[in-house]
């Protein structure tokens, strides 16, 4: 059923994509030798208890074909392998073993042109499809949201979301967050989740003081989703 839904949903991403064009690094994907149509959608472990939500691709996922797998994302697969007691091996740059234990996906599921934020006309096109990829093909309950754009996308779920953009981060960064997000799954039937949306800084390298503090702080989320 899972497998369904996950050609049923990238097929619907890539139809998307190609009905209305919309601005993309063409240049990376064309250096990658990928489709710029066809989205980087999702990896890891369906089953995993947590998802982590990100904003976009960078150009590492575009070669790689994954989410975050860039500088940030390398971040958040070795606090992960932390958290489960792995060591990362020297060879595996890729911190391949952390997708046993986790899921990853991003609000918008391509590249933007010089890793810009989309806009909202295009982070709306796709929400469709991205609920689904988080209320149907996770199967977890928490989702860790990397930056202000991940965590305002659930804001249209849940009041406690919409007050967590309002809080100071040193609080944000510290509570959870409950929603309930919905999507048609199977059949075109609506199925609702109720999720804890934990936020997180993006640990990038314009603000040296969240990213100092970013893998104390995910140690602390996947602790207490984790352990």
């Amino acid at each position: 059923m899972v497998a369904r839904a996950s050609t049923s949903i990238l097929e619907e991403i890539a139809a998307e994509a190609r009905r209305e064009a919309f601005p993309r690094d063409i240049e990376a994907y064309a250096e990658a030798g990928r489709d710029p149509a066809l989205p980087i959608a999702w990896a890891g472990n369906p089953t995993a208890r947590a998802c982590v939500v990100g904003r976009d691709l960078g150009w590492d996922e575009v070669h790689h074909g994954q989410p975050l797998v860039g500088p940030s994302g390398k971040l958040v697969r070795l606090g992960v392998l932390n958290a489960v007691g792995m060591t990362p091996s020297p060879e595996d740059k890729l911190l391949t073993p952390a997708l046993d234990h986790v899921f990853l996906t991003n609000i918008v599921p391509y590249k933007p042109p010089k890793n810009r934020a989309f806009g909202e006309k295009v982070r709306e096109r796709f929400r469709p499809q991205v609920e689904r990829v988080i209320a149907c093909i996770f199967q977890g309950s928490v989702v860790l949201t990397l930056g202000n754009e991940a965590l305002a996308w659930f804001a249209r779920y849940g009041g406690a979301v919409r007050g967590a953009l309002l809080a100071r981060p040193e609080d944000r960064y510290q509570a959870d967050y409950p929603c309930v997000l919905t999507a048609a799954c199977d059949g075109g039937n609506r199925l609702e989740r109720a999720l804890t949306v934990c936020p997180l800084p993006h640990p990038s390298p314009a603000s040296a003081k969240w990213k100092a503090q970013f893998p104390g702080l995910l140690a602390a989320r996947l602790s207490r989703c984790m352990g």
